[in-house]
């Protein structure tokens, strides 16, 4: 038994010399490559596809002309322990893989393969002995055609300088992402790769206190007073005094840093950057104090709505190394002058190259904003054949009136309703009839044969229907919209516990938010709220 033209032996120790060390994996992949070649037709051209990146593709370079290095080998990661070889002129080829059925009677070979057991508990000697023995006996093999025009596009890529770093890079359109202008960043610069270019030195030099009479401070200097106080006690650019020493001795200060503007080439001071920071995160109804404080700015809402955030951008902006912004959660209710996010650079000075990369990857337009309320026409239709017929009195109509009034709304009607499809259709066209461009009907949402809210108001031309949502209460809660009125249907839950899923989604919708599947499925972290049951009070008229 051999390994194409090679021994098992002579195979094991071209392997260990190879990759660095001897690895189950290389033995594995030699036997697939061997059996591969073994139904392939000779004198064939062929290329290599690896579904793996451990092992298998070093095997294939041992043992083919297939390398990374010149194309013929491309490592597809689907997770998969298989390798395929095709012709790359019409794309017909093999595919080996492991065969899990096989491997019952090679219980070490098993155990490594499923990562039954750590590494450290396996009995290494063994499973080498497994894998050899076993040969090429516990692989599958398939023929494929492979897609050459998907493959050959996948290589081809085009090549784009990044306005960010400079560098010229390879486009790949699917992990590159859009920076100034609307052109391609590099990964890196992306922040999709676990590195970035950082500084070691900084132009700041450290004086003793004592010898820092006459000399700016670089950076605001804060003074702590455990459980008081916070404050900037020096800001950037103060002259010691002599009378300062002191002060700065008491705050803790041994030493200051300083600097000359001719120190900074290539650099940006934790100010300027912070400002340039906010300037782009800053979107519709967003403000923010120019002047940084200990070398952090703050964004706020300019109005009263419902705070809107492009998570991507500020993801990949707080994965360069050098930068943050922390902000509140996005789709949340805000009021004029409250602080959404903040944000600052890290280190005193941040590189160039750096802040040009963070500056790319937020863009134009901003990654928050703020919706404001719109002045709604409010109507509300309560459904339930017990209440309509004076059984029951209604308590629904008090509840969403007062959520409706806190967010600015006119109520131009309440209407009540049996549970009969029409009389609820009829309801929504006549108030639609009146003006509203909000309608929130109560009840009849669940499971029971008598609840027809939602095909009573499908049957009045309800569209871009999302029914159901992952927060509790309220997990029958209705949203679409009858023409261009916005329609929340409200299940009983609401009526009995506070808050509920209206609370989260009224003022989204009030604020022109367009809500989403998406949207709903990230609600579900946090949907689970901590309610209380609703007192007297809030059923007054």
């Amino acid at each position: 038994m051999g390994i194409l033209n090679y021994s098992v032996e002579e195979f094991i120790e071209k392997a260990r010399s190879f990759h660095g060390h001897l690895a189950p994996g290389m033995i594995c992949g030699g036997f697939m490559v061997d059996l591969a070649y073994k139904y392939l037709p000779e004198n064939g051209f062929y290329d290599a596809i690896c579904e793996t990146r451990a092992c298998i593709p070093d095997s294939v370079q041992i043992l083919t002309p297939c390398t990374i290095g010149n194309g013929w080998l491309k490592i597809i990661d689907t997770g998969r322990f298989a390798l395929a070889f095709y012709n790359k002129s019409t794309g017909q080829g093999l595919r080996v893989s492991l065969d899990q059925q096989r491997l019952e009677t090679w219980p070490e070979f098993k155990v490594w393969a499923m990562k039954l057991k750590p590494k450290k508990e396996q009995d290494k000697e063994r499973l080498i002995k497994e894998i050899i023995d076993a040969g090429s006996s516990v692989y599958a093999v398939k023929k494929i055609i492979v897609d050459i025009e998907r493959i050959q596009s996948m290589a081809k890529k085009k090549i784009s300088m990044c306005p960010s770093c400079g560098e010229s890079f390879r486009n790949d359109q699917s992990l590159s992402k859009t920076g100034i202008d609307g052109f391609q960043l590099c990964q890196c610069c992306s922040g999709d790769l676990p590195f970035s270019t950082v500084t070691f030195d900084s132009p700041a030099k450290c004086v003793n206190v004592e010898d820092a009479t006459g000399l700016k401070l670089a950076h605001d200097m804060t003074k702590i007073e455990p459980g008081i106080s916070k404050e900037v006690a020096f800001k950037k650019g103060h002259e010691v005094s002599p009378d300062d020493i002191e002060k700065l001795k008491s705050m803790g200060k041994s030493r200051i840093f300083t600097h000359s503007s001719h120190d900074l080439k290539g650099r940006i001071h934790e100010n300027d950057a912070a400002i340039a920071f906010a300037e782009a995160m800053s979107g519709k109804n967003i403000i923010f104090d120019p002047e940084p404080k200990e070398g952090r700015i703050d964004l706020k809402a300019e109005c009263d709505g419902v705070l809107v955030i492009d998570t991507d951008k500020l993801t990949s902006f707080n994965r360069i190394d050098g930068v943050m912004c922390a902000s509140m959660p996005g789709l949340k209710t805000v009021i004029k002058g409250q602080t959404i996010a903040g944000t600052r650079a890290i280190p005193l000075y941040l590189d160039n190259d750096v802040f040009n990369s963070a500056i790319s990857t937020l863009g134009k337009g901003g990654i928050f904003s703020v919706r404001r309320f719109r002045n709604a026409r409010a109507g509300i239709i309560i459904t339930g054949s017990e209440i309509a017929s004076g059984k029951i009195k209604d308590r629904f109509a008090p509840v969403i009136s007062k959520s409706l009034k806190i967010h600015g709304c006119e109520i131009t009607g309440t209407l009540i309703c049996n549970d009969v499809r029409k009389e609820i259709t009829d309801a929504a066209m006549d108030l639609i009839g009146k003006g509203a461009d909000l309608i929130i009907v109560t009840g009849g949402l669940s499971v029971d044969p008598d609840d027809v809210t939602r095909f009573a108001l499908e049957d009045a031309g309800m569209s871009d229907i999302l029914y159901g949502a992952p927060i509790l209460p309220g997990a029958m809660t209705l949203i679409g919209k009858i023409r261009n009125t916005d329609v929340i249907g409200v299940p009983a839950g609401a009526l009995y516990s506070k808050p509920a899923a209206l609370d989260i989604l009224l003022p989204l919708i009030i604020a022109g938010v367009r809500i989403t599947r998406a949207d709903l499925a990230k609600m579900a972290v946090g949907g689970l709220l901590e309610t209380s049951k609703r007192n007297e009070s809030d059923f007054d008229e």
